[in-house]
């Protein structure tokens, strides 16, 4: 419950208005759900990268899975994997064209592919 959705929180277009006389609506989740068959699957948890409850993350990053790419665009660098190892710079290698949309990650961290396993589970390329 807050305020604003955590930055890994993807709203769809589809929602439904439901008027409740109770001031903690998820505890009649499961009967919604049931309501509502084939409505989102939320996620339990938020994914490790992720800050803590409350905290604005520290770095930004856009991130695009069908490339395994990060871009932090306040710092102006991006993350790239070659030959096995990360690297980073102010520019993608000259080859390099991304393909796909990006996603947005909120993390802790200045190195992006620190959690790369779990963003790559997360966010499977297309």
């Amino acid at each position: 419950m807050g305020a604003a959705l955590p930055v890994w929180l993807r709203v769809g277009s589809g929602f439904v208005t439901l008027t409740m006389g109770v001031d903690q609506p998820f505890r009649y989740h499961p009967q919604v759900a049931a309501a509502y068959p084939g409505g989102p699957k939320l996620k339990k948890a938020p994914p490790p990268w992720a800050p803590a409850h409350g905290r604005r993350a520290k770095y930004m990053y856009r991130y695009y899975p069908a490339d395994q790419v990060y871009f932090d665009p306040g710092r102006g660098l991006w993350f790239w994997l070659e030959a096995g190892d990360w690297r980073m710079g102010a520019a993608l290698p000259g080859g390099m064209r991304l393909g796909g949309s990006p996603v947005t990650l909120g993390m802790e961290v200045d190195r992006p592919y620190q959690y790369h396993p779990e963003v790559r589970r997360y966010y499977p390329a297309p």
